[in-house]
């Protein structure tokens, strides 16, 4: 009897042993599922701001209206595309279908499975690169953080930006849309429609400044130290009358103020 009591204790020591290993198991998997899929619910987000809200197909729609209908630019890019989006501290979020939506500063992100549409919650993720050429631009990539920029928190941008060009000169763009409205042909229903607006904004050495538009005076008004510069790289009026020129001018300007310090 003594025999058959400690088989029965050992097996049920074991039967014992292998539910909680079991259930452990079961625990540390629901928590790995927890940080590598349900977690991304932390950093998308249904848009339902005072006026903005979602509908079923992932449309956005103001007080009733659909805005994709408004004539005019409501997207930086039309299509879902494939991006990149980093968190706080440059750390990877993942790959996922975005847009961006210039009338609201927001992007748009797509569940592949239901095809859902969400918002990226501009509050944490803090990068979006998008992993092939659009609009003319080679892996586009737009940012919100700009407090390692600049020393100023005063009018700080706080919407994404597209990167343009980072270095010691550093220049974005914003890329926005408002909605203005013009008389019908009768005067008597005002018409909506989507105006693109472009503000620059170019970082120096914990300073900043605003641009409705790129020109050289602007530009030596704000930074008198890039004078010297354009002198020495033999820079015209004529070379800032093209964006991408622009662009490619501050890339040269940047190389040469690294080449110079070394």
């Amino acid at each position: 009897m003594r025999i058959l009591s400690c088989l029965s204790m050992l097996c049920l020591f074991f039967v014992l042993k292998t539910a909680a290993q079991g259930r452990a198991t079961q625990s540390i998997q629901q928590s790995e599922t927890f940080i590598t899929s349900s977690s991304y619910g932390l950093y998308f987000r249904g848009y339902n701001g005072a006026d903005i809200t979602l509908d079923n197909n992932g449309k956005p729609r103001i007080g009733g209206m659909d805005l994709e209908a408004i004539p005019g630019k409501l997207y930086w890019y039309n299509e879902y595309a494939p991006a990149t989006l980093y968190i706080k501290g440059g750390k990877l979020l993942g790959e996922f279908k975005v847009r961006f939506e210039q009338l609201n500063q927001v992007f748009y992100v797509m569940d592949e499975k239901d095809k859902s549409v969400k918002v990226a919650d501009p509050s944490l993720v803090e990068r979006i690169v998008f992993n092939n050429p659009l609009n003319g631009w080679n892996s586009p990539a737009f940012t919100n953080n700009f407090i390692n920029l600049s020393s100023k928190t005063k009018g700080l941008p706080t919407s994404y930006l597209q990167e343009l060009e980072v270095g010691k000169f550093s220049l974005f763009k914003s890329n926005k849309s408002i909605i203005r409205y013009q008389d019908s042909l009768f005067g008597s229903i005002k018409k909506p429609s989507l105006v693109p607006q472009v503000t620059y904004f170019i970082f120096y050495k914990g300073d900043f400044s605003e641009f409705k538009k790129l020109s050289y005076k602007n530009i030596i008004s704000a930074f008198p130290v890039l004078s010297e510069e354009f002198q020495k790289l033999s820079i015209q009026k004529s070379d800032l009358d093209d964006e991408k020129k622009v662009v490619d001018l501050f890339s040269k300007i940047n190389e040469h103020l690294i080449t110079k310090e070394k």
